[in-house]
């Protein structure tokens, strides 16, 4: 089985209290927050990860420690490429669409920090959390590959048309703009969207923080 769940924000209680066996997959929307202090903290926490019986799979957010990040190996996996954390716990790189069990995933990881003064460039804030331009181009080529059409989106924001429809004042930025771009292209069956802290459904379109949503 393949289930979808939100922000982790590096609390592991969330993940390890999950009753999944040793053949499924959980992905995580988004701030996966579990590569953040580069020390023990994080290790531990990987360590006791390690230990369960489903992989775990996560894009990324905008609280991530891209540098810690970046510096796991990149590996090919189902169809795109992964940063390897451990055996069973994957970062799915940007971009990429990812065939797992007969299904097809685009991941798009990145958000822009409204939080950005509060923070520290990196200990608590990494230029990384923005796509860059060969991280979109990257996007637009596989999509292409599969005519614009997968099984389910994942990303870790959405335009401001969507966020509108949860929040009185939605921003747009250059990720939210791409993102409109390329929701007026892309075909496909459900959309999860991390970074709200929300669970709500719009049409296609679902935000999704504490719920486990099972898809096959």
């Amino acid at each position: 089985m393949i289930y979808v769940t939100g922000d982790t924000h590096g609390d592991i209680r969330k993940l390890i209290n999950l009753t999944l066996n040793f053949d499924d997959y959980l992905i995580v929307a988004g701030d996966f927050g579990m590569c953040w202090y580069n020390d023990n903290r994080d290790f531990e926490k990987i360590n006791i990860l390690t230990k369960l019986p489903y992989k775990i799979l996560f894009i990324d957010g905008n609280h991530e420690n891209f540098k810690m990040l970046n510096n796991f190996p990149i590996q090919e996996w189902c169809g795109g490429k992964i940063h390897k954390i451990s055996e069973n716990v994957y970062h799915l790189m940007r971009g990429y669409v990812f065939e797992i069990n007969g299904l097809t995933f685009w991941c798009m990881g990145g958000a822009k920090s409204i939080d950005k003064s509060m923070r520290i460039t990196d200990v608590s804030w990494w230029e990384e959390e923005t796509p860059s331009v060969e991280e979109w181009e990257n996007a637009y080529n596989n999509l292409e590959k599969y005519n614009w059409r997968v099984d389910y989106a994942i990303t870790h924001c959405i335009s401001g048309d969507i966020v509108k429809q949860l929040y009185p004042i939605a921003w747009e930025d250059e990720i939210s703009l791409k993102m409109k771009d390329i929701q007026n292209k892309l075909t496909c069956k459900e959309w999860f969207i991390g970074h709200y802290h929300a669970d709500k459904k719009i049409g296609k379109y679902r935000m999704i923080y504490e719920k486990l949503i099972k898809l096959k």
